[in-house]
This record gives C-alpha cells, structure tokens and sequence, in this order.
C-alpha cells in the first residue's frame, strides 16, 4: 500500500476496538475505554470482545424474563423471512410472469418459526409479524391453521380489504377485526413512521410528548397499534433512542388516558369487527412490487422454481440428510432480503455480494442432490454488475 493508505497495527486496533465501541448500546460500552480514546491495547481488545459475548447471551435470558413478568409479548416472523402471499400464490395480487405456489413452504417457514421460539422462550407465540407486514387472505388461514391467535399488519391493507378511512372513518383504524379464527391488527402508519424516520430530529422530550398528545386525540376506547422494524431507527437517535423511549413510556404511566398493552392483551379486551376479506399486500404501497414486480425479481423466482422442482423429482432419490440440506438451502432462497436488492428499488455497494450469495444457495441445492449446476447461474442477476468481477462467491458445499 502507498504511504498514505497504510495503517500501523496500533491503527488496527484502535479502530476495531472504536467500531466495536460505536455499536454498543450507550449504557454498556466501557466508560474507561471511550475515555483513552486511542491506544488500546490487546488486553483492551479482548475485554470488549469478551464483554459483547456476554451481551450476546443474556439477550434471550433478558428478554424471556420480560415475558416471564408480563411485561412483553413476544412475537415471531416467518423463518427465514419470506414475502407469504407470494410463496402461497405468486398471482395473488395481479398478474406477474411467475407462477409460484409453495403453500407447503410457507407453512414450512411458519412451523419453523414456532418451534425456534418454542425452544427459547418456552411458549409457543400467539402472534405474527409477517416479513414486510405482506399479508393475504390464505396468509391469514394459514397461521390460524397452526394456532395462531392474531398477526398484524399496514393501515393500508384495511382500507384495500373495504374498510373507509377517510375523514371521520379514521376511528374504524382503532380495534381489531377478524378473519375465521384469526385477529388482525392494523397499524397507525403516521405514528408508527413518525418514530421510524421523524422523531430523532428533535429533542427526546419534545417528540415523546408530540406522540403522548397525538395518542391522546384519537379518542376513548381506542386501540391504537404502532409498529415498525425496531432495529433500523434507532442508529439515528441520540443514546440509541433510549431517552426517547423512556420519556414515552414515562408519559403512559403517568397519563391515565393512556396505557400499554400487549397485542394479546388487546384482542382479550375489545371485540374485534368480522372482517370478509383480507386484501393482499404489504407496508410498502400495499402491494409486493418491490419483491416480485421487477425483471430481475422474475429471473430470481425462476431460479427458485426451478430448483424446487429439481430438488422435489430427487425427493427419495437421494440420501434424506442431503435432500434435508438442498430443502434448506431453497428455504433460504425464498427470502425477501434477495429480492429487496434486485430490481431498480433499492441498491447498496453490497449488491454484487448479495447476487453471488442467492447464486450461490441456488447452486447448493443442485449440488446437494448430485445434478449439474445449470448453465447461466453463473451471471449475475442484477444488470448493474455487468463487468463487476470483484466479489468472489462462497466456496460449494463439500
């Protein structure tokens, strides 16, 4: 490397140890190690490592005991987070140029998801958070079908199943419906995207207190569902957002207007509205463009298809551990991340990487069940790459 690109082994280490002090939740990173600065030692390296480990492990123990107490409830999302409606019927809200219909899969991703859960917290979850909030009517049976009491969802699929929410309409927004056996929950989508992408830009109790008095507008009786993927907005707020969320649930406490319930709470206390028909579509315009509506969404579910179907014509034609392996992988290929980065949607300076890994799963079912891996799944899928021979896929399975 040129002088100017090239780091001392000091330099290393003091910007693994910062990378991983800047990942930390504010309240646990090492105040000695934030105060040196710079300098670290090996010594200081291995003590964070050491200490992230043992974060890591009592993220579940915390967690069950909160749901142990009463205090959470604890939900799940398909296993490895599939678009449903799609799985089940790729046609289900107009017509694309893939037939896709797995249902045995996506009920493959639902079980799998409860017994993961099962086996940590000890109880079965009573609720789904579908990858994306990608709801459909059979979505909904399905999950009834393997005892699950509510799911939730966008505001928008409401309005696309009949509901008016227009004007005075809004208040139909604050209880729970029902399909068959089934509770649904629709999100507030102001509120819930006023956390996810508005309130850290201004002071913690400024927007806490914006939330309380919007909460509190919406009238008595009222349930109101706020939801969001947790993990994304909390990089943007100061102190990862903890001042805010304690200043809000400081102003539930001590409001009595308001109070926090869980989703199951909920469904035992208000009576849900008989729902006829659950529209299909997900929190991102109602619909599953984004997954299935691009070219290059089409060429990846064509690699799905059809190695699906090679690997079911091989089902007891080779060694069960094998074909297990092969199901696995195509399980991992139905996620929605895949397809989230092909299209025009959305792009990262990890599009190449994530092209080569779905190549890559596709290409370990054939292998796994002893066939030739076909012609062209070498070339990239999304048509931004051409020329880009930069990223090296993962080595086959051995």
């Amino acid at each position: 490397a040129s002088g100017r690109h090239s780091f001392s082994d000091q330099d290393i280490r003091d910007i693994q140890v910062w990378w991983t002090l800047a990942w930390m939740d504010y309240d646990r990173r090492p105040k000695k190690l934030v105060a040196k600065g710079k300098n670290f030692t090996e010594k200081d390296k291995t003590g964070l490592r050491r200490l992230v480990v043992q974060t890591i492990r009592a993220i579940i123990p915390k967690y069950r005991q909160l749901q142990d107490d009463g205090l959470i409830e604890i939900s799940t999302t398909p296993f490895y987070h599939p678009i449903l409606p799609i799985l089940i019927d790729s046609q289900v809200d107009g017509r694309v140029p893939v037939d896709v219909h797995f249902p045995y899969d996506a009920r493959e991703q639902l079980a799998r998801a409860q017994a993961f859960m099962s086996k940590r917290f000890k109880e079965t979850p009573q609720g789904l958070w579908p990858s994306e909030a990608s709801v459909s009517n059979d979505v909904a049976m399905v999950a009834s079908s393997l005892g699950f009491k509510w799911i939730a969802t966008d505001e928008g699929i409401l309005a696309k199943s009949g509901i008016d929410l227009s004007w005075d309409n809004r208040r139909r927004l604050y209880h729970p419906y029902k399909r068959g056996e089934i509770t649904i929950f629709f999100r507030d989508r102001t509120l819930s995207d006023l956390i996810g992408f508005q309130y850290m830009h201004a002071p913690a109790t400024e927007s806490a207190n914006d939330l309380i008095q919007r909460l509190k507008t919406i009238g008595d009786g009222s349930h109101v569902l706020i939801a969001l993927d947790g993990e994304n907005p909390w990089d943007y707020y100061p102190n990862s957002g903890r001042d805010f969320l304690r200043r809000v649930f400081e102003g539930i406490q001590n409001d009595p207007a308001l109070e926090a319930v869980t989703l199951s709470e909920a469904r035992a206390r208000m009576p849900a509205e008989r729902l006829d028909w659950l529209a299909a579509g997900s929190w991102a315009n109602a619909n599953f463009n984004i997954w299935i509506g691009h070219p290059e969404d089409h060429q990846a579910w064509q690699w799905i298809i059809r190695a699906r179907e090679a690997l079911m014509a091989r089902k007891g034609q080779v060694a069960d551990d094998k074909w297990n392996l092969a199901y696995e992988e195509l399980l991992i290929s139905e996620g929605s991340d895949w397809m989230w980065w092909f299209g025009n949607d959305f792009s990262s300076d990890s599009d190449a990487i994530f092209d080569s890994l779905f190549r890559q799963h596709i290409g370990n079912i054939f292998q796994l069940i002893g066939l030739p891996e076909p012609q062209g799944l070498k070339n990239p899928i999304k048509k931004n790459l051409g020329g880009r021979n930069l990223v090296m896929a993962p080595p086959p399975l051995q």
